[in-house]
């Protein structure tokens, strides 16, 4: 018997593996938790698993090869965009305060501003304050 490499398990270039992890993901979000995510999980892996062996072993005709991978394809880029999406937004405020807290902006800063004084002038101004 012919063991199967995992890092191989992929339709359309899309990793199985890596498409239930991410609709489960999505799915959690969406609201699903607990017993409902791993029994998502378990089906998604038993139905792409499936799928793929049937793609592999002829079981699937040729006609319907292209479509199946349109779909598989399909699903794979929607889960990546949401998933990207996410990171990006982490990636940034993380980078955001990461900056913040290495920069340690102040609050105001203080500028001596010079004054120009004209015959009807008194006395030169304070310093001012800036806020940024």
């Amino acid at each position: 018997m012919e063991l199967i490499d995992f890092g191989q398990l992929a339709i359309g270039g899309v990793n199985l593996i890596l498409l239930v992890l991410g609709w489960v993901e999505a799915a959690k979000r969406l609201g699903i938790s607990g017993q409902g995510s791993f029994i998502m999980a378990l089906v998604c892996g038993v139905l792409f698993a499936g799928l793929w062996q049937a793609m592999n072993t002829g079981l699937v005709p040729e006609v319907a090869l292209p479509w199946i991978r349109v779909v598989i394809v399909g699903l794979g880029g929607g889960v990546a965009a949401t998933g990207i999406y996410d990171i990006a937004k982490k990636v940034l405020v993380g980078a955001k305060t990461y900056a913040d807290s290495i920069l340690k902006l102040p609050e105001t800063i203080e500028i001596a501003v010079p004054h120009v004084c004209d015959a009807n002038c008194s006395a030169a101004p304070a310093d001012e304050t800036l806020d940024t």
